[in-house]
């Protein structure tokens, strides 16, 4: 039997066990990424001008966000080859 595309139950015994502190930056980061260029964002264009194509900090935060997201969820799939809930329910969001 395949195990489950999406993330079940933490007392499924299919389920590959995943180090909490990689959980949590795997299915946090991405927020934390964004709280932090939004936060920073004037920071981040006085350090790399290259950003300020891009535009306000909300928008640079934004793109970092689907950068982000995009690696938390590949590197959650190339681990447990499930998706987690939170950063594909933020993906599905954002990206649409």
């Amino acid at each position: 039997m395949n195990p489950p595309i999406l993330e079940g139950d933490p007392s499924d015994p299919r389920r590959k066990a995943l180090n909490p502190g990689l959980k949590f930056l795997l299915e946090l980061g991405p927020g934390l990424v964004f709280f932090f260029t939004t936060v920073r964002g004037a920071w981040l264009v006085g350090k790399f001008p290259i950003l300020s194509h891009i535009g306000e900090p909300i928008l640079i935060a934004t793109a970092f966000f689907m950068v982000a997201t995009a690696l938390s969820l590949s590197v959650s799939w190339i681990l447990t080859r499930s998706w987690p809930i939170m950063p594909l329910v933020s993906a599905i969001v954002v990206f649409v």
